[in-house]
C-alpha cells in the first residue's frame, strides 16, 4: 500500500479537527448513525437545498427521490413559495455556480432533455418572478438556451432568508434613474457579471415603468434590445456625471458605438 505523505497525513488530521469543532459548536450539518441519515431536528435553507441536492443527482426524479426528500421539499416550499421542481433546479443551479441548459440540468439528473421540458412553464415562472434569467450556454456542439440564478439569490439563501427581488415597478423618474444607476454600477465592478443579463434586465426595468415618458421613448425601439440598453447607459452616464465638470459620455462615443 501506498504511504501517504506528511502534508496529507495533516490535511486529514485538520479536517477530522474542524468536523469535531463543529458538532461540539452544533453547526447544522448531515448526521448519520450507522450508515443511515438522521435528518437534523431543524431544517434551514442551505441545510435542505444541500439534503435535495444529494439525493437528486441520477435520481431521475423517481418516486423513492420524492418520498426521501419530502420533508427538505416541505419546508422550502413553505419558506421560499416555490414549487417542488422548481426547489431541485434551484439546488442544481446554485452547485453549479454558472448558468445550466435543458440539457445540463438533465444531465445532472440522470434524465433526458425532453423529460426535464415537460416543467418548462414552471422554469418560466421562476423566471417571471425574476429568480431566473435567461442565458445563452456554450456546450460541445453548439450554443443553447439556459437559465441562471439571479444575482443576490445565493446571497439570500446563505443567510437562511427567501430571495425578495427588488421592486421595479411603478416609479417615478428619479427612482427609476436611481435604481438604473445602483444596478449598472454593481455589474460594472463585478467582473463576473454578463451584460446580456443587464440588459435584459433593463428591459424589464423599462416594461414595468411604461408610464414613464422616457421609457415609452426606450421601448420605441423594441425590436432591439442593444439600442434600449445603449438608450439606458446614456442615462445611466448622465447620472454618474451629472453634479461633476466632467461631460461623461459624448455624443460623439453614442454616436459611434
Amino acid at each position: 500500500m501506498k504511504k501517504r505523505k506528511p502534508t496529507q497525513d495533516r490535511r486529514m488530521k485538520n479536517a477530522l479537527e474542524r468536523l469535531n469543532d463543529d458538532i461540539a459548536n452544533g453547526i447544522p450539518g448531515e448526521m448519520f448513525e450507522g450508515n443511515q441519515y438522521v435528518e437534523p431536528d431543524t431544517w434551514t435553507i442551505i441545510t435542505a437545498l444541500d439534503r435535495i441536492l444529494d439525493q437528486a443527482e441520477d435520481s431521475r426524479l423517481s418516486p423513492e427521490f420524492w418520498e426521501t426528500c419530502k420533508n427538505p421539499i416541505a419546508f422550502l416550499e413553505k419558506e421560499l413559495g416555490l414549487t417542488k421542481i422548481q426547489i431541485v433546479i434551484l439546488a442544481i443551479l446554485i452547485e453549479a455556480g454558472e448558468a445550466l441548459s435543458w440539457k445540463g440540468i438533465g444531465k445532472f439528473l440522470n434524465c433526458s432533455r425532453l423529460s426535464i421540458m415537460v416543467y418548462s412553464e414552471e422554469v418560466e415562472d421562476l423566471v417571471r418572478k425574476r429568480w431566473l434569467v435567461r442565458r445563452g450556454v456554450h456546450e460541445m456542439c453548439g450554443y443553447f438556451e439556459g437559465f441562471g440564478l439571479v444575482r443576490g439569490v445565493v446571497t439570500a439563501l446563505r443567510h437562511n432568508k427567501p430571495f425578495v427581488p427588488e421592486k421595479i415597478d411603478g416609479l417615478n423618474i428619479q427612482e427609476f434613474v436611481d435604481i438604473l444607476e445602483s444596478h449598472v454600477s454593481k455589474s460594472i465592478n463585478n467582473h463576473r457579471s454578463d451584460f446580456e443579463d443587464d440588459e435584459k434586465w433593463m428591459l424589464l426595468l423599462c416594461n414595468a415603468n411604461q408610464h414613464l415618458p422616457l421609457c415609452q421613448q426606450v421601448m420605441q425601439f423594441a425590436d432591439d434590445i442593444h439600442i434600449q440598453s445603449l438608450l439606458l447607459m446614456g442615462v445611466f452616464d448622465y447620472a454618474q456625471w451629472a453634479d461633476s465638470e466632467d461631460e461623461g459620455m459624448s455624443f460623439m462615443s453614442i454616436d459611434n458605438a
